[in-house]
Formats: C-alpha cells, structure tokens, sequence
C-alpha cells in the first residue's frame, strides 16, 4: 500500500535542508583551506557515527572551529550537502572535469561513514572512465599523485582492452601510468597489439628511456616470433643492445617453457582489406583457405560461405573464407556444436552469419586456448532467422564454438560466416550483448519480414518504408492480428508506424522473444495517421499489431512500419 508523503514532514525536511551551509543556530565551523563553512552538530551527529564520536552532548554552547585540511571548499561542501538534504545531483554536483573531486567526495563519505554516497561517488567515477578520454583520466591522477584514485580508475575501466591501446593520446600517457596499465594487461588483448602500441609510445617518448627495459620486461610476448621482436626494436634504437639480448634471452626460455602455444600456420585467405601484418591496428579473420580451420564436433573439416561485403570505413581489416561449404551440426541433447580454429589469435567484436531457413535459437563460445571458453552470445531463448549480425566486446580468441539449442532434432546450418573488428560497433547491453539499434530493423533490407496478415500489392511495402495508400498490410478486426518477425533479438523502446487517416483506431502492440510468452507494451484509442510508441527498454524479436476497432471498417491497415531504440526516435 502507498500513500502521499506527509506535507509536514516534506515541510520539516526542506527546513533542515535549509541549515545548508546557513550560519543561523550554527555551532561549528569547519576551515577549509582559509574559508568558513558553518554547520550545526546536532544534525552532524544524527547523520554520522563518526560526527557523533566528535561531538558528545555538552552544556558548552561556545562554537566550534575545526580545521580540515587535505580537502577543498568544493569538495567539502558538497559532502555537506548530502549530509543535511540526503541527495546530490548527480548529473550537476558530480559532473566535473576533475575526477579528483569526485575522488575526494568519495573519500570524505568513507571517513564519515556515508554508504550511499560511497556508492554514488563509485558510480560516478564509473560513467566518467567509460565516457572521459581514459588516459586523461590516468594522468590527472598520477600527476596529483593520486595513486588511490589511479587503482580505482585501472579496476573501473576497461583499460585492458585493444580500444585503449588504440587511443590517440596513448604515447601521451605518464609512464607511472603505462606501468600500472601493464601490470594490468590479460590476455584480451594480443601479446604484438601491446608490443607495438608500446614501441611507439617509446618512440615518441625518448626521455623516459631509462624506463624502457622495465617496460620490455613487463609485456607478456610469448606468442610472438623473438625475431619479430629484434627487427622491430633493433632499428630503432630504443634499449642498449646488452638489454635487447637479455630480453631475447629470457623471451626464448619462456616461450620454451610455454610450448610455443599459440604457434602454428598463418595462411588465411583475404577478401577485403588487407592481410594480418604485425602493426599497431588490431586485425580479425574468419576462416582460411586451410580445412582444418572449421570443423563440426565430429572432426570432418568444413569451410564456409563469406558474408556480405564489411564497409573500408567500419572495419580496419576483413579476411574471408572460402566458399561453397556449408557449417551444420544435429540438434540434439549432446555436445555437437560447429568449431572454427582460425589458426591463430585475432581481435574481434562483430560477428555475422546467415542461418538456414527456419527458426533457430544458439549460443557462441570463444577460446584462446580450445580449453577455456566464455559465452558471448546466448541467444539459447530468442527464436533466430536469417543473416545474424552480432556485436560484443572486444575479445581476443582462436576458437569459435557455435551450438544449435532448438528446435531439437533439426539441422542446424550456418550457409555463411564472417568476423572482424569494427571500428565503429553498434551499441549493445552490457549484460546480454543484444544490440540496442539506433536504425530502424524493421526493414527487408535488414531481414525482417511479415509473418502474419494480409498484403495489398507489394508484400514488403511497409517493411520497406513504403507510404504510398496502394501498399499496406492489414488484417480484419478480431482475426489474426499482424505480426512482424525480426531476425534476432534487439533491445527496443519505440516504434513507428501509419495507420488510415480516415477512420479512428483502437488498437494494442505486443511483444515476444518466442511467439509464446506476448506483453502488451502499448495501446492507441480512437487515433488515426502517423503513430508513435514508447515503451519500457526491452528485449524484442516479435511484434504483433492487434485491431481492436476501427470506425466504419472491418480492416486495421499498417501502411509502414519502423522500430529502433528511442535515440532514433528522437529524430522522428
């Protein structure tokens, strides 16, 4: 049960939040470097345990001063803030250049004892390392010798990964900071991609040399060729040639001790772009021209078909497979699954293949070593169709394991494959890697088709943006409504779509991710024309359009169509 707040209690705290910062009844003044800032112990003691220790009940009404030194006035105002109205903007309190301060609010809530704040800071801190350029970030605090705040900043962004490393102000980096960066480093990003991306920021780097052995010794290179690894350095004489030995030396003997693990041949096949070299941009493949590149579970070699053409301006490199084979696999109970070894590590976030036809659901596994896997695509409950166009976060891997999950029994067909790095990747949720599109999906051009009602001329016309009144889809009132089908699941919150301009319409939009379970996400009364639909953020691949009523006419007529996220909405 829920009530209307309390006016008078509203009332009694904008009152309290009113002695912010208020020297009326104030009886303790904090010093902050030089400035005054009045406070009131009762209200300090109720909020704190730590304020409550300082300020014991006493008869003496003399006020207060305390100085405070090792913060800001800004800093310590805003901690106050909280403290006497319970809330902080974060969007206008917290949204600074200098992640220091947030760093500093957040140390005062854990000096006093403030749990939400804590997290609030935390938060902050967070949406500053994904959205500020990250090196920035790292230099703000090493210069301010924050070596604190550098640990929070390395554990909340994803500093190990290649987009990093691909920054333009990287050789800008202190070099406290490319050593805590690292120290940092898995296995996410290709041993050569660090190599080379450190080499130039030696390069531009000349008075940091004394450095340079110590960061030679922190690189984990044993995936790569120690001649590769001479002819780089050599030339441009970056360490003493003893150290350069040294180094060789022991990079011989731990790569002999790792068995050379990620060795073996590299002859994959190119189709667009340019083949693997060893540079500072990172590179993908699909399959070589090599039939031990795919395989199904029960080792017979298969090649794949190429996918469509990956723009020069979205993808840095695109290798191919050879074609004319299909990928399949029975679905069944057991571990069958489709296996690519693309012969050796690639760096790659998009993946796209063409199903078979039919509906299908799956899920995608990667490896770098055929033993470790991790899932980066569950589609195991949606219902799948056609071409997949899949994004993630950049994953460094060898191996790719596709499993068909249903409908059991089935043969579960991949006719065409591909995977590379896009330099510019579709938004995805973090937590399902389903994409959140900023274009409209409900289109033939992106494989979506109408699987239910009824067509007038051209079957596609309102999938295809089509206004003309001569194409529509329709269904009579209180007969199978019209439901559209997405290839693959997509994270949606708005749609678009014409209706009659003639008659008022009563009608309700559902959707599914399986064509079983429906929600009903919105609804129109006595409407007409142009119509939009905002809804809750969700996960999508059926959307049935159901005629309730329609004034003087049996038929709901959909004469275009389009669904996207709401910043494409914005547009409309």
């Amino acid at each position: 049960m829920s009530a209307d707040p309390n006016p008078e209690a509203v009332e009694i705290l904008d009152k309290i939040g009113e002695l912010y910062l208020n020297e009326d009844y104030s009886d303790v003044v904090f010093v902050v470097d030089g400035e005054n800032l009045p406070a009131h112990q009762a209200i300090l003691s109720q909020r704190s345990p730590v304020f409550k220790a300082m300020f014991p009940p006493t008869s003496d009404f003399q006020k207060k001063v305390i100085e405070l030194p090792g913060t800001t006035v800004e800093t310590f105002e805003l901690f106050l803030k909280f403290v006497y109205t319970g809330t902080i903007d974060v969007e206008k309190d917290l949204d600074m250049d200098c992640i220091c301060t947030v760093f500093d609010v957040m140390t005062l809530a854990k000096t006093y004892e403030f749990p939400r704040l804590v997290e609030c800071c935390v938060n902050r801190i967070k949406y500053l390392c994904a959205t500020v350029d990250t090196v920035e970030l790292i230099n703000e605090a090493i210069e301010d010798s924050r070596e604190e705040l550098v640990e929070v900043i390395v554990e909340n962004v994803s500093v190990i990964d290649v987009e990093f490393f691909d920054n333009d102000d990287f050789t800008k980096l202190h070099v406290k900071a490319l050593r805590r960066v690292l120290e940092k480093t898995t296995s996410a990003v290709p041993d050569n991609y660090v190599f080379y991306a450190v080499v130039e920021w030696m390069e531009d780097n000349p008075l940091e040399s004394e450095h340079f052995p110590d960061l030679l010794e922190l690189m984990n290179l044993k995936s790569m060729e120690i001649d590769e690894i001479i002819d780089t350095i050599r030339p441009l004489n970056l360490v003493d040639a003893d150290v350069l030995l040294d180094f060789v030396s022991e990079h011989a003997k731990a790569k002999k001790a790792d068995g050379n693990a990620f060795g073996g041949n590299f002859n994959v096949g190119v189709s667009t772009g340019k083949h693997p070299t060893y540079s500072k941009n990172p590179y993908i493949a699909t399959i070589g021209h090599n039939a031990r590149n795919a395989e199904t579970s029960d080792g017979n070699a298969l090649i794949c078909n190429s996918i469509s053409h990956v723009p020069e301006e979205t993808s840095k490199t695109f290798v191919s497979p050879t074609k004319h084979v299909i990928m399949d696999h029975v679905i069944s109970n057991d571990n069958q699954c489709i296996m690519v070894d693309l012969e050796q590590l690639f760096t790659i976030n998009t993946l796209e293949m063409k199903l078979a036809d039919g509906d299908w659901s799956y899920w995608i596994e990667v490896s770098e070593d055929n033993v470790n896997w991790t899932r980066i695509i569950d589609y195991s409950k949606y219902i799948c169709r056609s071409v997949q166009r899949l994004y993630f976060k950049a994953h460094s891997f060898r191996y790719i394991r596709i499993h068909g999950i249903a409908p059991v029994g089935g043969i579960f067909k991949i006719t065409h494959f591909g995977t590379y790095y896009d330099e510019k990747p579709l938004e995805v949720d973090p937590e399902t890697n389903i994409v959140i599109p900023t274009h409209n999906v409900a289109s033939a051009k992106n494989n979506a088709i109408v699987i239910q009602g009824l067509n007038w001329a051209d079957q596609y016309a309102r999938l295809l943006g089509h206004t003309s009144d001569n194409n529509f889809t329709f269904n009579h009132v209180g007969k199978d409504p019209i439901i559209v089908q997405l290839p693959q699941p997509y994270i949606l919150d708005s749609m678009k779509f014409k209706l009659n301009a003639v008659y008022l319409h009563n009608y309700d939009i559902e959707v599914s991710t399986d064509k079983i379970n429906w929600t009903q996400v919105y609804s129109g009364k006595y409407v007409k024309a142009w119509q939009y639909a905002k809804f809750a953020k969700q996960p999508i691949v059926f959307i049935k359009l159901i005629g309730i009523r329609v004034m003087q006419s049996n038929a709901f007529c959909c004469k275009h169509f389009e669904c996207s996220a709401v910043s494409a909405a914005n547009s409309w």
